[in-house]
């Protein structure tokens, strides 16, 4: 059943805020069909809305982004805040999602997709979010992130391949958890997400093509653009201050609704 426009601008929505909040948006993208009650729209859409996602943080981080490249070269500034050979640190970081995305790939998108697993791990992602920003003892910035650090930062990011495992939370967290500080560990981990978005949209690509270009995936995918957009650059100015507790909070609760839902 083809989704309506009404249905194509909710799920837009929902990418685009929850891609770099720590909720997950994979887990967020499944079960609404769930809760609301309409046919799963298929990895082809899907693809569609990170497609959009995509476009907003290279925009967003476009200065930054030629920055590493510049770097790649060696033109970069002295007074840079990004790592030295950032280019690498990203290719570093994206290899574990990379692997476990590859030869998983079946498994995380029919067994690992059920409602009651996707609740367990909102629930415990997210305190592992809160804890390791609760017990951060350091304020390390980005400059300092080293290949070993990465390697942490790519091995958490690659759990997050899960459904219910937020992606952005599990990264921010390492980054908190390597002494980092708030802001570091935020942008390091959106910078992230170029990499890993763009090698699933490329993948999906092909069914995107097979599916056809359809009113729905234009308008989710520009929806998905502007709500991701306005979180990078909302959640960005305010990380100092928002309560990451407000994160686990959702997170419980929308366990709850699942689980009632199921029961």
């Amino acid at each position: 059943m083809e989704l309506t426009i009404l249905q194509a601008i909710f799920l837009g929505l929902v990418q685009g805020f929850t891609e770099f909040l720590p909720i997950s948006s994979s887990g967020h993208l499944a079960l609404m069909p769930f809760l609301f009650d309409f046919d799963d729209p298929g990895l082809s859409f899907s693809a569609a809305l990170h497609l959009g996602t995509l476009l907003a943080v290279v925009i967003y981080f476009r200065k930054d982004l030629s920055s590493i490249f510049q770097s790649a070269f060696g033109w970069a500034a002295e007074d840079s805040q990004l790592p030295q050979q950032a280019l690498l640190l990203l290719v570093i970081a994206t290899i574990p999602a990379v692997i476990i995305g590859f030869f998983f790939e079946d498994i995380i998108e029919t067994l690992l997709r059920a409602p009651m697993i996707i609740a367990i791990l909102l629930v415990g992602g997210s305190l592992f979010f809160y804890l390791t920003d609760h017990f951060a003892k350091k304020d390390r910035p980005m400059k300092e992130i080293s290949r070993e650090d990465t390697i942490i930062f790519g091995l958490l990011q690659a759990i997050a391949v899960i459904p219910g495992v937020s992606r952005s939370g599990m990264t921010i967290a390492s980054g908190r958890m390597l002494g980092f500080s708030r802001e570091a560990s935020t942008r390091f981990s959106f910078l992230m997400a170029i990499p890993v978005i763009l090698g699933a949209s490329i993948l999906k690509l092909p069914d995107v093509i097979e599916h056809g270009l359809t009113i729905t995936f234009v308008i989710g995918a520009v929806v998905s653009f502007i709500a991701a957009y306005l979180t990078i650059k909302y959640f960005l100015q305010f990380i100092q201050k928002i309560p990451f507790s407000i994160f686990v909070w959702y997170s419980v609760f929308l366990a709850g609704v699942i689980i009632y839902f199921i029961y």
